[in-house]
């Protein structure tokens, strides 16, 4: 029985897992990619056309990366 509860408990928080890191990359790192992006490109890009999550998520990460160093750059002084 406690099997059964242990196999239960692992799915269960490999699903909550995925869920947080999925929504995390989905709605904050896309989020935050595309919107650099609209300012950088003054809107044109990405176009609501367009299918470019790659390159939204790569634009966000590399901000949110940039953002890190600035903070622990100016936080160490």
């Amino acid at each position: 029985m406690s099997e059964i509860i242990e196999i239960v408990g692992r799915s269960f928080l490999a699903l909550a897992k995925w869920i947080i890191i999925y929504g995390f990359i989905e709605f904050f790192v896309h989020g935050c990619g595309y919107l650099t992006l609209k300012v950088f490109s003054f809107g044109k890009y990405p176009a609501s056309r367009q299918h470019n999550k790659n390159v939204c998520i790569g634009t966000g990460l590399i901000v949110l990366v940039a953002a890190i160093a600035t903070i622990s750059f100016f936080n160490a002084q």
